[in-house]
């Protein structure tokens, strides 16, 4: 071999010092892996954002465009860069060692302008997953310190990738409308940090009472139930119980009650005995949620750490709430059963899925349960996705966003025709049959007496049944008490009892009807599990039901509680020629409802005649005497129509505030000290309107921003109403 090819192989060969260096930098790569990977990842993901972003503001012209609004965020510069710094902070630690954040981050002072609004509040950033930290999409959540429309209310804005586009919008919406429960809301922004546009965000509802009242759910809590309580959401199970944490904030009411049942709660879920907690977890929405990750092929909103819980306390059951939904395609392939077996033995893998798989197993017909759930939300969300509503929500998202939603709604829709057409409908392998009950003479019931879904009760005239030893009647099937003018039923609650009538359904009838010393559903005094420490607010509680009828009842000395009747999340609810009378506090309660009142009489009220929050009520020739508070209370976006009636001798004649309505039509209203109150009570509602034909109102007290849309010109005082009244000056001393 010649001496130059020698040289020239010598050159090619690396020198010692050189391999040296090689495997330094491969143990280096090898060490540094799961760091160099996380940053590729990382990057690349900011780099495909960068590319989306500048090729969709091209491709999104393509769109019919609906309009967004933009919020405006103003940070002192000290302030935002304080920000910066813990965003990069956070990344950092991720890239170095995979450690999602956990850690609770400080509050910021900021200014916000939001459509007409403005307002002061505290910024910080939120999240735990990384990407909620990519530079150009950072999430945040918002304090606000109050003032019209914002309140105190906190809200998370969001990277809409963050909740994977349009899929957690669909769920929830499908959850609510299909199964009555509570909808976590995202709406499209566009977000401006210091005159920087962000681009599209979401605005996503806090887990706090205004998200509660705003799905028409009574004051209560949400909890989440995992990850020991350093996740940052609703109050964690950990802490429901401590008073230095949660009871000083919106999370939970304040109160014993409250801190027995978050105790109770924290012993359930925490006892190892899943069969006492399902007992009072509402089965029907655990199906429906589990029915729409099914739908989904997604596991991640039931995860301990993402499952969410309102606590209602009008049927003692916890409710769940979806968030976080991803998709998933389902095999073509694959019969239900496949894509069954491949959803359930994913959850028995999968450590933080032990509740969902325990609720699986739970009962037998669990399986057929959910999938019809399933199988309800499909049918469903194929119609919703064709109305306006949800296009105009796509045609926000469309400004940035296009690729990505048409990508996933090839999925959903395959997904929703897969269920649809390999799923028919699957019967429970037990056959119900409707049954009756008759009660023909009197009766003394000194337990619990439960009329189930499939049962109707009925009463013939002149029978009396009375109550004793704290015993209450549960009608969740239909009543039919058939009383008459000379020979009518009654319903006696024992002065040394708290006794209550709890109905739930969608058809009854109380015809000439006497409810005399009846009480608040209360059983502290009782032992069962959970069940003890369920109360209500009224003697007589409706809740989701609908055409039930009194005609020719009364209604009078009860004992205990804010409410003779409590009317929640019902429809076609009528009181004809009925008779509320010596009443304790208010008379008649309206949360959620429709409600029609005719030629009733509303006589010695201890506090409200008639109080309607979020309900549509129509009075007619009705009568109000000796009311000590408010003989019609109008509040929270209600509309309440009263006509050809008669107030007097009472506190307050009609009231109207918070974003409602009241229309008062040939009113006789006589020695009644306020005649009208027309004022704004809550920040977040709108202003109140009146409209107010042939009446002769002669005391009244309107704030400024109260609107008359009817006869009379008012003063407008520019005092606080809200502070004169509730038993200040006016009225009788309630909260305010």
């Amino acid at each position: 071999m010649q001496i130059s090819q020698i040289k020239s192989i010598n050159k090619k060969i690396p020198s010692k010092k050189a391999l040296s260096l090689y495997l330094i930098l491969a143990v280096f790569i090898f060490l540094n892996w799961g760091f160099i990977n996380r940053l590729l990842n990382f990057q690349a993901a900011q780099i495909r954002d960068y590319i989306q972003k500048e090729f969709l503001e091209i491709d999104s012209l393509l769109f019919n465009q609906a309009h967004i609004d933009t919020m405006y965020i103003i940070f002192d510069e000290e302030e935002l860069a304080s920000i910066n710094r813990t965003r990069v902070n956070v990344v950092r630690r991720y890239l170095k060692s995979g450690e999602m954040n956990i850690k609770k981050h400080g509050y910021h002072d900021s200014f916000i302008m939001y459509k007409n609004y403005t307002a002061t509040s505290e910024i910080k950033l939120f999240g735990m997953n990384p990407d909620h930290y990519f530079k150009n999409k950072t999430s945040y959540r918002i304090k606000f310190r109050g003032g019209d429309f914002f309140a105190k209310k906190k809200v998370n804005l969001l990277s809409p990738k963050t909740r994977s586009y349009q899929m957690d919008h669909i769920m929830n919406q499908a959850y609510k409308n299909k199964f009555n429960a509570i909808a976590i809301e995202q709406v499209p922004i566009i977000l401006s940090v210091n005159n920087k546009s962000k681009g599209v965000y979401f605005i996503e509802d806090f887990f706090d009472k205004y998200l509660i009242e705003k799905n028409n759910k009574k004051e209560s809590f949400i909890f989440e139930s995992g990850f020991n309580g350093k996740f940052q959401g609703s109050a964690p199970i950990s802490k429901l119980n401590n008073e230095d944490g949660y009871f000083n904030v919106n999370t939970l009411p304040k109160g014993k009650k409250w801190k027995n049942i978050s105790k109770r709660i924290i012993d359930l879920f925490h006892n190892n005995n899943p069969n006492e907690l399902f007992n009072i977890i509402d089965g029907e929405k655990f199906n429906a949620v589990i029915g729409l990750c099914l739908l989904a092929q997604d596991h991640h909103p039931l995860l301990d750490i993402n499952l969410h819980w309102y606590y209602n306390t009008v049927n003692n059951k916890l409710e769940p709430l979806i968030r976080e939904s991803y998709i998933y395609k389902i095999s073509p392939d694959h019969t239900i059963d496949d894509i069954w077996k491949k959803f359930y033995n994913k959850t028995k893998k999968e450590p933080g899925l032990k509740l969902i798989k325990e609720w699986m197993d739970y009962q037998e017909n669990n399986k057929e349960l959910i999938i019809q759930s399933a199988l309800k939300s499909a049918l469903y969300i194929e119609e919703y996705i064709t109305t306006d509503k949800y296009k105009r929500f796509i045609s926000q998202l469309n400004k940035e966003f296009s690729y990505n939603l048409y990508k996933q709604n090839i999925v959903l829709k395959h997904n929703i025709s897969q269920i649809i057409t390999k799923i028919n409908l699957i019967k429970n392998n037990q056959t119900k049959y409707d049954s009756t009950v008759i009660i023909n003479n009197n009766i003394t019931i000194n337990k619990d007496f439960i009329i189930d879904e499939n049962t109707t009760l009925i009463i013939n005239k002149g029978v009396s049944i009375k109550l004793s030893d704290n015993a209450n009647i549960y009608i969740y099937g239909k009543i039919f008490a058939l009383g008459e003018a000379s020979n009518s039923i009654k319903f006696i609650g024992n002065q040394n009892s708290n006794s209550s009538i709890y109905i739930n359904s969608n058809e009854s009838t109380f015809n000439f009807c006497q409810f005399i010393g009846l009480s608040a559903l209360n059983n502290n005094l009782k032992v069962p599990l959970f069940k003890d420490l369920w109360t209500t607010s009224s003697a007589i509680t409706l809740y989701e039901s609908s055409n039930v009828v009194f005609w020719h009842c009364s209604f009078r000395n009860n004992q205990v509680g804010d409410d003779m009747i409590n009317a929640v999340s019902s429809t076609d609810v009528a009181f004809n020629n009925c008779s509320f009378e010596n009443i304790v506090a208010d008379a008649l309660d309206s949360d959620f409802s429709d409600i029609n009142i005719t030629k009733c009489k509303f006589i010695l009220i201890g506090n409200d005649a008639i109080d309607g929050s979020k309900s549509n009520i129509k009075v007619k020739q009705s009568y109000f005497e000796n009311i000590a508070d408010k003989a019609i209370s109008v509040g929270e976006e209600s509309v309440v129509s009263i006509i050809n009636g008669k107030i007097i001798n009472s506190e307050q004649a009609l009231v109207v505030k918070d974003g409602s309505l009241l229309n008062a039509k040939n009113i006789k209203l006589e020695n009644n000290r306020m005649d009208l109150i027309a004022f704004s009570k809550k920040e977040e509602y709108n202003s109140p309107k009146f409209n107010i034909i042939g009446c002769t109102i002669i005391n009244y007290l309107i704030d400024k921003k109260a609107h008359n849309i009817g006869e009379g010109n008012y003063y407008r005082t520019s005092q606080s109403i809200q502070d004169i009244l509730y038993g200040e000056q006016y009225g009788k001393a309630s909260e305010k």
